[in-house]
């Protein structure tokens, strides 16, 4: 398995500033087990870090078929024009596999 799997960056210099921002992450996801060690991942690159994770085992009820889900990034404020926001899934053990599709990332 893939222990990292990035989905989507995006600088900070090519959005406004001076106002918070949403990052809204959804798609179609499909696994194996339930309870296995999957976790979305928001970081934030600035003069400070930002770090927020969903554990996919707390969302994802079935196993065996696509189940469609949202998560939302509530970004800081002032993060500066350097900045960079990135999703990625974390596959923690590496053993389970996960697929997704139909990813769409808007940012609001």
């Amino acid at each position: 398995g893939v222990g990292f799997g990035p989905i989507w960056s995006r600088d900070y210099h090519t959005l406004p500033t001076g106002r918070p921002y949403r990052v809204l992450v959804k798609g179609c996801f499909w696994i194996d087990d339930p309870a296995q060690e999957l976790i979305l991942v928001g970081t934030l690159k600035a003069h400070y870090d930002y770090y927020r994770t969903f554990y996919l085992k707390d969302y994802l009820r079935k196993t065996g078929e696509w189940e469609e889900l949202e998560f939302v990034f509530a970004l800081p404020e002032q993060v500066g024009a350097e900045a960079q926001f990135r999703t990625y899934l974390w596959n923690k053990s590496k053993k389970e596999r996960i697929w997704y599709d139909q990813v769409e990332v808007w940012v609001f």
